[in-house]
């Protein structure tokens, strides 16, 4: 039934006839979500400002790749979580 498709092949639960092809619910599935993490962290932090939130994730990104964007931002620092760890700490440390 996961093989024809009928059954989630990650969660084995029933989604409907299949079409031949294992599926997934992908709503379920969702990957997470780059962007809302790291904003959501620097909130924690303290850093409520969206313009200094995209100021502090522009500064830790120039050093690695030319990505302007804040969500291709995010994602560069959330595959690089223990180093922008490190990064901020330090960045605190300068800028009080």
């Amino acid at each position: 039934m996961m093989i024809n498709g009928d059954m989630d092949y990650i969660t084995g639960e029933w989604i409907g006839n299949g079409q031949g092809c294992p599926r997934t619910n992908h709503k379920k599935h969702r990957q997470p979500n780059a962007k809302k993490g790291v904003t959501n962290w620097l909130e924690r932090q303290g850093i409520t400002d969206k313009q200094e939130q995209t100021a502090i994730m522009r500064s830790y990104v120039k050093n690695s790749t030319p990505h302007s964007d804040k969500k291709s931002m995010c994602v560069v620092i959330s595959c690089n979580w223990h180093d922008f760890l490190k990064w901020f700490k330090q960045y605190k440390q300068s800028n009080p």
